[in-house]
């Protein structure tokens, strides 16, 4: 299954992703490889070119997981999730619900990464 990874953390994000690879999973979020900056560190122009690529790699992908942080963090992977849910994918919280949009009904929840790879199947 591919897969698009969204984290506020690219060092949480790594370790679920080669863990996800193991399993035989695709990740298709290339955030994960490269050097992973604040927002206003990119001039706009690349901010563009970063936001259609992310909405790509989320729309070739079979499934999007979030992960939470252990602090309420604001930042784009709600807007990932939101466009994953608009474009019928499936939705998984990895940690805790950070926020109203969490409990949506279409989106499953687990603390295991076990049980993250049983829920992709």
């Amino acid at each position: 299954m591919k897969v698009y990874i969204a984290s506020h953390s690219q060092m949480d994000a790594i370790v679920i992703a080669n863990k996800l690879k193991e399993a035989g999973h695709e990740i298709t979020s290339t955030w994960l490889t490269e050097h992973f900056a604040p927002f206003t560190s990119y001039p706009e122009d690349e901010r563009v070119k970063i936001a259609e690529r992310d909405y790509y790699e989320i729309e070739e992908s079979d499934a999007l997981i979030i992960i939470a942080g252990s602090e309420k963090y604001s930042g784009g992977k709600f807007v990932e999730v939101g466009i994953a849910l608009a474009l019928q994918k499936i939705v998984i919280v990895f940690g805790r619900r950070e926020n109203m949009l969490m409990y949506h009904p279409n989106i499953f929840k687990t603390t295991q990464i076990h049980e993250l790879i049983r829920l992709l199947k």
